[in-house]
């Protein structure tokens, strides 16, 4: 045991040794908002991924446009099966204006159906409402069957366009003997004609 009793280990004494706990505790440096360049690189990126869908959308469309159109034709316009020969103005028995459309079927297909429009003015040159306050555009249906090369002349009435005048007709769609469906292009002027009295 030690020589000096004043130093004497507490376990002697019956009393726990002192401990010592030290806790450390580490913290992050706060970073902060992000800065200017981290808002200016998102912003890139989503620029870069808007003008690269935009991008893709504008070669698809060009493709298809070229690819389905000829010369001369509308935006998105592919050749009709039907080719408007002739259009004029006519009256029935009783008075009432016609258009009188002759087309030819110039596919491989028959064509059991084709819809077309007609615009109408009197000879003042105003366009007319049917009756006067109906509709501008008169529309008719024709469902016989057209075999290829074969023409056909329809005619329809034009009820409520008494005054008719000048009309101008278009073949607006067609549909194939195997249910497919042709429709004319924006601005293409192929399948449109204009006849006057």
């Amino acid at each position: 045991m030690s020589s000096c009793p004043n130093h004497a280990p507490n376990i002697a004494k019956g009393r726990p040794a002192r401990t010592h706990h030290i806790y450390i505790t580490v913290k992050e440096p706060d970073p902060g908002p992000p800065n200017r360049l981290y808002y200016q690189t998102i912003r890139n990126h989503t620029e870069v991924l808007v003008m690269r869908r935009w991008l893709a959308v504008l070669v698809a469309l060009l493709s298809f446009t070229v690819a389905g159109c000829s010369l001369g034709a509308g935006l998105l316009s592919t050749d009709g099966p039907l080719q408007l020969e002739g259009l004029a103005i006519t009256q029935n028995s009783i008075g009432v204006p016609q258009a009188r459309f002759t087309v030819r079927n110039i596919s491989t297909q028959p064509v059991k159906a084709f819809r077309v429009e007609v615009d109408v003015w009197n000879a003042y040159g105003a366009r007319l409402k049917r009756y006067g306050y109906g509709e501008k555009t008169f529309g008719g249906i024709y469902q016989d069957a057209i075999e290829p090369g074969r023409s056909e002349t329809v005619t329809w009435t034009l009820h409520g366009f008494d005054t008719a005048y000048t009309i101008e007709g278009t073949i607006t769609s067609a549909v194939f003997d195997n249910d497919k469906t042709w429709y004319k292009g924006m601005g293409d002027k192929r399948y449109t004609a204009t006849a006057s009295k």
